[in-house]
């Protein structure tokens, strides 16, 4: 007897056998689309979740710009006050300096001149102690790591004076106008000797000070000098020599031929 032997029609069987393997295709399909489908979504979800890291990213560095151009705006007004503060220091700096040289000048006898003069400006010595031990130095480095704010540093100006004098009367009376002047402090007379100047006794004398640090230039008034010269130094009877000193003309250099 023949195996699998089968009395059922042959259409039937075909027909079974058709639906048997559409069934398996639609499977195939449907798992497939599926898959599909699944992929698709997963992939337009990982899609929104990259745009929107991105557009995290493209905030945070839109962030990140206006605060770069934001610093950059405030060290060109740093710069730009930084300037300012220099020329106005400068402007200062020199309106003092004329200030002092002309009270030094106003102040003094009118038989007292003076031969040298010095200025020099200096750091002050009172400022702040640098950190000595590892905690000091530890809090100076917290606070070095925020915002540093613009520090003046403290200066000493320094004077010193030498001059001639017929006496110790006028030396005396210009360290007693210096000592009376709101510029001036710590005035003191270095040394005072005899000297001579062409056939004429002299006091040598040398005389130290130092300005006031808070004066304030606002409110104050200069000293006023009456110094009227006998001899008018620009009129027609005097000349000035080779050596440019004023002198009489028949006395050394004779008449002046004029057109």
């Amino acid at each position: 007897m023949a195996e699998n032997m089968s009395f059922l029609p042959e259409d039937y069987l075909e027909k079974k056998i058709a639906r048997r393997t559409n069934v398996i295709f639609v499977s195939l399909f449907a798992v497939v689309l599926t898959a599909v489908a699944a992929t698709d979504f997963v992939g337009r979800r990982q899609d929104s979740v990259q745009l929107a890291e991105l557009a995290a990213r493209h905030a945070e560095f839109e962030e990140m710009r206006r605060t770069f151009e934001q610093i950059e705006e405030l060290n060109a007004k740093k710069q730009e006050m930084k300037n300012k503060a220099n020329v106005t220091a400068t402007l200062k700096d020199n309106v003092l300096k004329s200030m002092v040289f002309a009270e030094l000048i106003n102040n003094m006898p009118a038989t007292l001149r003076l031969t040298d003069l010095e200025l020099q400006t200096k750091v002050a010595k009172n400022g702040a102690p640098p950190p000595r031990t590892a905690i000091q130095r530890e809090k100076m480095r917290q606070k070095g790591t925020g915002q540093k704010e613009v520090q003046v540093v403290p200066t000493v100006v320094d004077i010193t004076l030498i001059g001639m004098a017929p006496t110790d009367v006028e030396i005396s009376d210009y360290i007693g106008n210096l000592n009376a002047h709101e510029l001036f402090r710590g005035v003191s007379l270095a040394f005072v000797e005899e000297a001579k100047k062409e056939d004429n006794v002299m006091r040598k004398f040398r005389i130290e000070l130092s300005l006031d640090r808070e004066f304030d230039t606002a409110d104050f008034e200069p000293t006023l000098a009456d110094r009227e010269l006998e001899v008018d130094p620009t009129g027609e009877t005097l000349q000035i020599n080779p050596e440019g000193e004023f002198v009489r003309p028949t006395e050394s250099l004779g008449v002046v031929e004029t057109d």
